[in-house]
């Protein structure tokens, strides 16, 4: 059933055998899978059951490294988590994600990729993808069948995506899961000298404080929340839980998507396919499917190079002009959000702002060309470029001076992306440009430019947060180990992106709900 916080007392102790921090897909997949287990289940979910721009605050982070999206625009404090926001893209890792790469240091899983196969079709199973038999079918230019270097890979959607609301009326019927709304989470608290985690200590908005009490625990509050919480858990001591060897928050590892130029056909190439995107709701409602154009992997083992994967997505003109993704342009794009109620302000407004002030030529310029391009548009098929970030040490999570309203510590996010990570994508750049022009189906007109920093104009963040609690069988190199149970603790485990050791360039979300299911299957056996 669902309980609100403010229906308990102050003070109160709720009891379980397995309690469960966050409510996205780990956290729910994990809980619908003990149904009937015979185990008593409390999910706490910081949120409510729609999003509130109140908790959603809570999520404010200071940003520094690589350009990516703020927090509060990348995660939602809400039943059913950030895939409530999500396109519902679905896709598995590839079995040279799993492998040591002497290219990418500290790479490679505890485990090969056949040992998510199983799990993988459990998966897709409880996200409602459509077998790859099953799909639509529509003729479509190969670009993969004209050079042998390139490789086609399908990505499919969840339907449906949300599935908080899909299992909502479940839980709510529930006679052993509980989920337990508006329950910020202030500490997880372990025992002085045992390898145990006794409580997690909660607040609701209302400020009645309550604790939680089990057997078992799982951390499922996403890469950045999973850190900031094993961190700021000190009492037991000031370094955090499970973080004895200072790896906790480290191996950030976001996707950079970038736009690398534009396909300019020939007359005579077809432009539709499943490589090409005209919009992603009508694909994940009508066609379940699309598909990206990848180096092969025998290219990336023997010239040591990050994943990269690259699709054709209809844009206007203006949309790929520097003016659009320079700062001021950038603040035209945030304000509409923001008027649409889709993100609070944040960082990135606040940057956009400024950035506006002191030079509004590129916002001018930008509502100029959209107001122009109402009665002429000037279409292309712009290349979207999805990159693997490699784990760097130094990349990481730490706490700041900022607190929160309950005095939580804020987020300090620091994205490093090293230089070889642009290898890959250069390559895939290249490839692409040749089996276009030498099978005639045009040109890839290629997009170079950069910003001050040097970073690409059009580089964000995947809202993919990836590797602050990594598995590996090294305590001095992760946090968890293959079972996702945390090195210095019996009875408290992670799940989501943030044990992932690397993330290819794949959507995470389909290797979450596999890993939480798996480990979901760990906690029955084991209990």
């Amino acid at each position: 059933m669902f309980i609100e916080s403010c229906a308990l007392t102050d003070g109160a102790v709720v009891e379980a055998d397995l309690c469960i921090l966050g409510s996205g897909p780990a956290g729910l997949a994990i809980a619908r899978e003990l149904l009937g287990s015979g185990l008593r289940v409390v999910v706490l979910e910081a949120g409510g059951k729609a999003v509130s721009w109140r908790a959603q605050a809570l999520y404010r982070a200071e940003a520094i490294g690589a350009p990516n999206h703020a927090a509060t625009h990348s995660r939602f404090r809400t039943y059913g988590g950030s895939a409530t926001r999500w396109t519902g893209q679905c896709v598995p890792l590839e079995t040279i994600d799993f492998e040591r790469r002497s290219a990418v240091p500290d790479s490679g899983w505890p485990f090969g990729a056949d040992e998510l196969r199983p799990w993988y079709e459990r998966a897709g199973e409880l996200l409602g993808l459509v077998p790859p038999e099953n799909l639509r079918d529509e003729p479509e230019q190969d670009i993969a069948a004209a050079d042998p270097a390139l490789a086609r890979t399908l990505i499919r959607f969840a339907r449906p995506t949300d599935l908080g609301a899909h299992l909502e009326a479940t839980f709510a019927a529930s006679r052993d899961v509980d989920v337990l709304l508006d329950a910020n989470v202030l500490e997880i608290v372990a025992g002085g000298m045992d390898r145990q985690v006794t409580h997690v200590a909660c607040r609701g908005a209302s400020g009645r404080r309550f604790t939680c009490r089990a057997t078992r625990f799982v951390l499922a509050c996403g890469g950045i929340e999973n850190a900031r919480l094993l961190l700021a858990s000190r009492s037991r001591t000031p370094a955090g839980l499970g973080n004895e060897r200072d790896v906790v928050g480290r191996y950030f590892h976001d996707h950079p998507y970038l736009v690398g130029g534009y396909w300019r056909p020939s007359a005579t190439a077809t432009t539709r396919g499943l490589h090409v995107i005209d919009d992603f709701e009508r694909i994940a409602r009508e066609r379940c499917a699309h598909s990206a154009l990848t180096l092969v992997p025998e290219i990336r083992r023997r010239e040591g190079l990050a994943a990269c994967v690259g699709y054709f997505v209809h844009r206007d003109a203006w949309q790929l002009a520097p003016d659009y993704h320079a700062p001021g342009g950038r603040a035209v794009v945030h304000a509409a959000e923001l008027l649409r109620g889709e993100r609070v302000p944040d960082r990135d407004i606040v940057t956009s702002l400024r950035a506006l002030a002191g030079n509004p030529g590129p916002a001018v310029r930008t509502i100029g060309r959209a107001l122009a391009a109402r009665g002429h548009s000037e279409p292309r098929l712009a290349l979207r470029m999805v990159l693997e970030s490699a784990p760097h040490r130094d990349s990481r999570v730490t706490l700041g001076g900022a607190t929160d309203t309950f005095g939580m510590p804020r987020a300090v996010v620091d994205w490093r992306i090293g230089n070889d990570d642009w290898r890959g994508a250069a390559r895939l750049r290249t490839t692409l440009a040749r089996a276009i022009r030498t099978n005639g189906l045009g040109e890839l007109v290629e997009d170079h430019a950069t910003d001050d920093a040097g970073w690409p104009i059009s580089l964000s963040g995947g809202k993919h947060h990836m590797g602050t609690t990594r598995m590996h069988e090294n305590p001095a190199l992760g946090v968890v180990d293959a079972n996702a149970c945390v090195h210095s603790l019996e009875n408290l485990f992670v799940a989501g992106s943030s044990v992932f050791p690397t993330g290819g360039w794949a959507n995470p979300t389909l290797t979450i709900v596999a890993l939480a299911i798996r480990l979901a299957d760990h906690l029955r056996r084991t209990t």
